[in-house]
């Protein structure tokens, strides 16, 4: 967490930085608030441990809407007005996802997985709910990376798959697994 936290704040701390620098500095940040949240859920073992969720939801969510932005600016940081749409509702989604998880889980049971070694909540239903939030937001950013690699020639193209795989790897497969659990298919 550490680690993602200080990457993200070299990138934002960079003089005169682009867009893309920009957004890649906040996926780091937003990286490192879901980072620190499962290391403090992990090593906590009393029940308001259990509030780590909130910040999970926060740190994927934003994360996603950040990794968007950065391909929608790759590589050459044209200036978007859509771009600025998409992350203000992406903003607006993450802020009624968090305000309904919060008041969902306000009442529901807090129970200590030992296999996860981490405190929860009871809210398969609603984490599942969330967690289909995530897999669109994920969606999203792929849709635009395999659109912006498309429009793109050469070298370029092929840094942009690399990177679009990269990302899918580090939300969209922890996200898929994510809900096969909530499920019980896992």
């Amino acid at each position: 967490a550490i680690f993602i936290f200080l990457s993200g704040a070299v990138m934002l701390a960079i003089p005169e930085r682009s867009r893309t620098t920009f957004h890649l500095g906040m996926f780091f940040l937003s990286a490192s608030v879901l980072a620190g949240a499962f290391a403090a859920a992990h090593a906590a073992y009393f029940e308001g441990a259990v509030y780590h969720r909130y910040l999970t939801v926060i740190g994927t969510l934003a994360a996603e809407a950040h990794v968007a932005q950065f391909l929608l600016y790759f590589p050459n940081n044209r200036p978007l007005k859509s771009a600025r749409v998409l992350l203000l509702i992406q903003y607006l989604i993450i802020t009624a996802v968090l305000a309904y998880f919060a008041l969902a889980t306000r009442t529901v049971e807090r129970m200590f997985f030992s296999g996860a070694h981490l405190w929860d909540f009871d809210a398969d239903l609603i984490s599942e709910q969330v967690g289909r939030v995530i897999l669109l937001f994920a969606l999203i950013y792929i849709i635009i990376g395999i659109y912006r690699a498309v429009k793109l020639r050469g070298a370029e193209r092929w840094l942009c798959l690399g990177l679009l795989l990269a990302f899918i790897s580090t939300s969209l497969v922890p996200g898929i697994l994510n809900l096969l659990s909530r499920a019980g298919a896992l």
